[in-house]
C-alpha cells in the first residue's frame, strides 16, 4: 500500500512537471517576434536586413507630420505587424547622406522598406495605415 502511494504521488510530480513544462514552453516557444521602433544603427540594421520586414522612417524633427506618424510609431506598436522592424533616420543628419544617396531619398516624411529579400521601396509621404500593409506582407 505504501509503495503504491509513493508511485501514484511520484506520477502526479511528474505529470504537473510535465504540464508545467508545456505551459512554458507555449509562453517561449514562440518564434514571433515583437514589432520594433528604433533610431537607425548600422550594425542592428544588417542583423536584421532579411531576416524581416524593415522600413528607414527619413524624417524632420521640423516636420509635423513626421513627428505624428513618430507618435504613433512608439504609442503603439502593438498594431503593427510582428518581426518587423523601423528604422528611424535623420533627415538632416549628415550621417544619413549615404543612405539617402542610396536609396533615393529626396525628402523627408519618406520611408524605405524592405522586405525579406531585400527588395526596396522608396515611399514619400506614405501612410501609417500603408506602411502596416508593407510590413505585413511575407
Amino acid at each position: 500500500i505504501v509503495d503504491e502511494s509513493i508511485e501514484r504521488d511520484v506520477e502526479e510530480v511528474v505529470e504537473e512537471a510535465l504540464e508545467e513544462n508545456v505551459e512554458g514552453e507555449e509562453a517561449t516557444d514562440a518564434d514571433e517576434v515583437s514589432f520594433s521602433f528604433q533610431d537607425f544603427d548600422q550594425e542592428v540594421f544588417a542583423q536584421k536586413l532579411g531576416t524581416q520586414n524593415i522600413a528607414l522612417f527619413f524624417h524632420s524633427e521640423s516636420c509635423g507630420k513626421c513627428r505624428k506618424k513618430e507618435e504613433t510609431l512608439t504609442t503603439t506598436p502593438e498594431s503593427f505587424p510582428s518581426n518587423s522592424t523601423v528604422f528611424k533616420v535623420n533627415f538632416n543628419d549628415s550621417s544619413s547622406q549615404a543612405l539617402r544617396k542610396e536609396y533615393g531619398v529626396t525628402i523627408h516624411d519618406t520611408f524605405v522598406t524592405l522586405d525579406t529579400t531585400k527588395n526596396a521601396t522608396v515611399n514619400p509621404g506614405m501612410s501609417i495605415e500603408d506602411l502596416k500593409t508593407a510590413l505585413g506582407k511575407a
